[in-house]
């Protein structure tokens, strides 16, 4: 169908279009705030509303009260021995209903793994890393969506059972083509690969159609636990090699399920190869990967009807560098919210020695770095927390964005604000607790 000019902008200042759009639609433009103005109330809405379809009585107050509380207090602390100084924030960790709490834990996830990539990088001298894409065909996805249209909601039904096992069979797929790519028998147990593979259940360009996928980054490198043997493996790796180990495994997965029609010649996988010096690639490849895909369905909300009943959207494509509006209601973004929080199977899952670090951090060269959460942090005082956004022009992206505040004073104090930057604010971007860190020793 070809598209006519209102079901489409072209990317870049569309705001005029898009309040041509809204009227064309017979909504009132005069009843739609900006996202940012109440982008606050709006998260905090939807946060709540998520808990109420979950819990119920006491249970559900004591959550909002912890929602609405989240992040607004914390303390002051000092490190007993260098004397360094920093602020904790108190965080609800309800991630599976606040949505803050959903991007800090994924977030934090994100901080652990580049850790812990970066420092083996830097042990044992390698190149970089690879970092592999792997999806589905379009006939796997719509199966799926089927199965979940069929479960009704009801988590324990056969349906949702059989999509769950078949996504736990692609990621098995996926962990044995790496290790089949890289010479191993997948029953190999004395030689380990180290890779982690994320489940992405939609994708960023539209975050409210199910379209499943795996991103798995993978260090060069083998490991013989028994023998100490380490092998280091170089960038170039063959990209049809690769997508005809992929096609084996997978095709026999479809077989299984009775997917004959979802079976193609080759199916899509995207290989890239990071280089150590490369700091923004490793530093987006790391937090694209582990991102709560939240930011992505508020990404496209652009304006929000003063009850927070509905909201406007806008989607870049960007295979072809468009934009398209739509009209959703709050109802309609929590669907879209509540199956991101809760998709059908894990969504990391470390193999080889990355799953079992401890064990070979000796051999790899690596050490516990404690200092973040050692015991000689003490709390000097309360504080409270206030935040504020502005936006302003970034010179490097050349465009306008978003920037937070972040101001502190004590607890019961008429003391004024000291803002802060967000990343002094131990808790305010990632959840880093019970992370696991390492650092090089050699």
């Amino acid at each position: 169908m070809t598209l006519q000019a209102k079901d489409f902008f072209f990317s870049g200042d569309y705001r005029n279009q898009l309040k041509v759009w809204i009227k064309d639609n017979c909504l009132n433009i005069l009843k739609f705030l900006k996202y940012q103005t109440a982008k606050d109330r709006l998260v905090e809405f939807l946060s709540v509303h998520l808990a109420r379809r979950k819990q119920r009585g006491d249970i559900l107050l004591e959550t909002i009260w912890e929602i609405k509380r989240c992040g607004r207090h914390g303390e002051k602390q000092e490190h007993v021995e260098s004397k360094d100084k920093r602020y904790l924030g108190y965080y609800c960790n309800n991630r599976k209903f606040h949505l803050p709490d959903a991007i800090r834990y994924r977030n934090g996830q994100g901080v652990e793994m580049k850790n812990q990539y970066l420092e083996i990088i830097k042990a044992n001298n390698l190149w970089g890393l690879y970092s592999w894409t792997f999806t589905l065909p379009q006939e796997a996805r719509n199966w799926i969506d089927h199965k979940i249209l069929c479960a009704g909601g009801a988590a324990a039904t056969q349906d949702l059972v059989v999509a769950k096992n078949f996504l736990l069979e692609c990621r098995r797929a996926v962990a044995n083509t790496i290790k089949e790519t890289f010479g191993l028998n997948t029953k190999s147990r004395n030689v380990q690969p180290g890779l982690q593979i994320s489940y992405h259940p939609v994708s960023s360009s539209d975050p409210f159609r199910q379209s499943s996928h795996f991103h798995v980054l993978t260090l060069p490198l083998l490991v013989n636990f028994k023998t100490h043997e380490i092998v280091k493996l170089q960038k170039s790796i063959p990209h049809k090699f690769v997508k005809r180990i992929y096609k084996t495994h997978l095709d026999r997965i479809l077989r299984k399920y009775g997917l004959e029609e979802a079976i193609k010649p080759e199916y899509t996988v995207h290989l890239r190869f990071i280089d150590r010096k490369e700091t923004r690639r490793i530093n987006h490849i790391f937090s694209y990967t582990n991102r709560s895909q939240v930011e992505d369905i508020l990404s496209t909300i652009k304006l929000v009807k003063d009850d927070f009943s509905e909201v406007v959207c806008v989607r870049y494509d960007k295979s072809q560098n468009l934009c398209f509006p739509s009209h959703k209601t709050s109802e309609e973004i929590l669907d879209a919210l509540e199956f991101i929080l809760n998709p059908l199977i894990q969504a990391r899952m470390a193999y080889g020695f990355m799953r079992v670090l401890d064990k070979y951090a000796d051999l790899l060269g690596l050490e516990r770095d404690e200092f973040e959460d050692d015991k000689n942090w003490k709390k000097l005082y309360d504080i409270d927390i206030r935040r504020e956004t502005e936006n302003v022009y970034d010179l490097d992206r050349h465009k306008v964005v978003t920037q937070e505040k972040v101001f502190v004073r004590r607890s019961d104090s008429q003391e004024s604000w000291e803002q802060i930057k967000p990343e002094e604010m131990r808790g305010e971007r990632a959840c880093m607790q019970d992370r696991k860190l390492y650092k090089a020793v050699r």
